[in-house]
């Protein structure tokens, strides 16, 4: 491949990195929310006499607690999935620049090499 193919490759992987860092730091992000959602209903505590509205805020509390915990786990996996995809993305895209920085060196010695059997000085 010439290295101006290698850039556009390059500029692709580059966007499809950042699109994946985006997807998994927005996941991170929702993560955070529904932990401090599920710390928030562990500290608030309803008191009073009301023994039959009290055992409904628990019932709804121990319901809700289990809501958040199953899309706690959810996001955990699928930020796992996003993770991936990220590394492999940015693994990606420093193979493109290597194999960019070969290809720039190859066209150098190519170039040199012509200038020299053409007589011309190598540079030039």
């Amino acid at each position: 491949m010439t290295p101006e193919d290698l850039e556009k490759l390059l500029v692709l992987a580059e966007q499809t990195k950042a699109r994946d860092l985006a997807a998994y730091a927005q996941q991170v992000q929702q993560k955070q929310a529904l932990e401090q959602a599920r710390a928030e209903l562990d500290a608030r505590r309803q008191g009073g006499a009301d023994f039959v509205a009290l055992a409904r805020w628990q019932n709804w509390v121990s319901r809700e607690q289990a809501r958040l915990a199953a899309a706690i786990r959810e996001i955990g996996e699928a930020m796992g999935e996003s993770r991936a995809r990220a590394v492999r993305a940015s693994a990606r895209v420093q193979a493109l620049e290597m194999l960019l920085e070969r290809a720039r060196l190859a066209a150098l010695r190519q170039s040199r090499r012509r200038a020299e059997q053409n007589g011309v000085p190598p540079d030039a």
